[in-house]
């Protein structure tokens, strides 16, 4: 099991990944798909390098694992809409370097596949619902709108809401805002764990 103390500092590192992605529900989609699917294969990757023998090299095999999913993936969003890879470009790599920090970070239970996946897709999985809850909120209050994948091009739903044409909507929607509603988050966490621990 991890600590309360890793976990506070893989939840922060882990939404840090968002804060250059644009603010818009859209992205963040592909980014979570891509941070999920890294973390589940490179997983399954490391325990193989376990039971190999090769746990040195452990750092190594696991970040050019993660970056070749990355290009592979990356690929993929070309064929499937241009428009999104053009936008995410280089952002898209932030999630292998969180995911990696994952796999290297988080103690394996190296009897037991099973195990060692069940815990880290529950912090991914946690980590992805706040990543959402994070990029729905700057899509509608900093822009009015909800965005969604579509093939070959983004589906934008205009929302009757005026957020977007108050300085609060529009701060929420940059980046400086997106480090606030992080902020917010962590420090919920904290009170929360510090409830825990009265109890």
């Amino acid at each position: 099991m991890i600590n309360n103390n890793k976990l506070f500092i893989y939840l922060a590192a882990s939404l840090s990944m968002i804060i250059p992605v644009p603010g818009r529900v859209v992205f963040c989609v592909y980014i979570l798909v891509l941070f999920n699917l890294i973390v589940f294969l490179s997983t399954l990757f490391n325990h193989g390098i376990t039971l190999l023998g090769f746990e040195k090299y452990k750092i190594g095999f696991v970040a050019i694992e993660s970056i070749a999913i990355t290009i592979f993936f990356k690929q993929l969003i070309v064929f499937i809409c241009p428009l999104i890879a053009l936008n995410l470009s280089f952002i898209l790599y932030f999630p292998a370097i969180t995911s990696t920090f994952l796999i290297l970070f988080m103690p394996d239970d190296s009897n037991s596949l099973k195990n060692n996946i069940v815990s880290k897709m529950k912090i991914t999985l946690l980590i992805s619902v706040i990543v959402f809850v994070i990029q729905f909120l700057r899509d509608i209050i900093g822009f009015g709108t909800l965005t969604l994948p579509s093939w070959k091009k983004i589906i934008t739903i205009q929302l009757p809401v005026f957020f977007e044409n108050i300085s609060l909507g529009t701060f929420v929607a940059t980046i400086p805002g997106c480090f606030v509603l992080i902020g917010i988050i962590l420090l919920v966490f904290i009170q929360l764990k510090k409830e825990e621990n009265k109890e």
